[in-house]
C-alpha cells in the first residue's frame, strides 16, 4: 500500500540462509558489497556485558549477519527485479489470491478500484500480520 520505497531502516540484518538463497537467485553480490559484516555480539546494559553470541552457522558459505539497512536492501531487490524484467507495484492493496494448476488469479485494489490479475508466481513481504499470511 505504500507508494514508494522506505526511505528510512526499520531492519538491518541479513541473516546467512537469506544470503543463502540470494545466492541461488544470483543476486547475492551487491549486498555483500554493501554489508558490514557481524560474526560477534555483545549484549550489554549500561557498562554491563550480558552476553556473548558468535554468529558461526554450520555448512553455510557466509559466516556472518550481513549489517544492510532496509532501504538499502530494498532498493537492491527493486533493482535486480527490474533488471530481470519484474516490477513493484506500489500503491496497492492485496485482496484476495486464488491458486490454480497453472497460477494464481490476484485480487488488488488501485486508487480504490478492484482488479484481478494473474500471475505465475506471487510474492508478498509486508510481515505475518498481512492478509495472504493470515489466509
Amino acid at each position: 500500500e505504500r507508494s514508494s520505497q522506505s526511505e528510512h531502516s526499520k531492519a538491518l540484518a541479513i541473516f546467512p540462509r537469506t544470503l543463502e538463497i540470494f545466492d541461488m537467485a544470483g543476486i547475492v553480490a551487491p549486498f555483500l558489497e554493501q554489508a558490514n559484516r557481524v560474526t560477534k555480539v555483545a549484549v550489554m546494559i549500561r557498562d554491563r556485558t550480558l552476553a556473548h553470541m558468535k554468529f558461526e552457522p554450520p555448512e553455510s558459505p557466509y559466516s556472518f549477519v550481513a549489517m544492510v539497512p532496509q532501504d538499502v536492501t530494498e532498493r537492491l531487490l527493486v533493482e535486480e527485479l527490474r533488471r530481470k524484467g519484474g516490477n513493484v507495484e506500489y500503491d496497492t492493496k492485496f485482496i484476495a489470491a486464488e491458486q490454480d494448476d497453472h497460477g494464481v488469479n490476484v485480487t488488488i485494489e488501485r486508487r480504490g478500484e478492484s482488479t484481478e490479475v494473474r500471475a505465475a508466481v506471487v510474492v508478498g513481504a509486508t510481515g505475518r500480520t498481512a492478509l495472504y499470511a493470515i489466509n
